[in-house]
């Protein structure tokens, strides 16, 4: 019985650490309220601040678009290195009168989008790969956009 129990503690010791906060949203200084808001029901049933990443999104008459998990992800990093970041300015500025190409944005499936109030400011996005970075294809589990109540 001891070793059975043993087991299961060690067996979830990768699960507990893997919840670690990767500071994705350093740059925007979350408040307490705000990082409770991961908490909140309906969001919890998604994941928690550690699993969630900020990200751009955009509206399109087809649905809601964020950008794929490569361009996300090395978004997000830059909000976690850099306190001072602006998040959703361009990392390489674009050249006068060019526009970013969002044409390989994935739409994010409307049974995945969380109709929740969004206190952060920006787009949170929950991966269902989240580091997988070998997986072909990054899909979101959960999204919230910036809906006020």
């Amino acid at each position: 019985m001891k070793r059975a129990l043993l087991a299961i503690v060690i067996s979830l010791a990768p699960a507990a650490s893997h919840a670690a906060d990767r500071g994705y949203f350093n740059c925007m200084h979350l408040t307490e309220e705000q990082r409770h808001w991961f908490a909140s029901p309906g969001v919890s049933n998604c994941c928690n601040l550690a699993d969630g990443m900020p990200v751009r999104f955009e509206e399109r008459p087809t649905g809601t678009f964020i950008p794929p998990y490569e361009v996300a992800y090395y978004e997000a990093v830059a909000c976690r290195d850099n306190e001072s970041h602006q998040f959703g300015s361009p990392l390489a500025p674009l050249k006068e009168g060019e526009e970013e190409d969002r044409s390989a944005w994935i739409k994010v499936e409307p049974d995945k989008e969380l109709k929740k109030t969004n206190p952060i400011g920006v787009g949170v996005v929950w991966w269902a790969n989240a580091g997988y970075p070998a997986s072909e294809e990054h899909q979101a589990r959960c999204f919230v956009g910036l809906i006020k109540v």
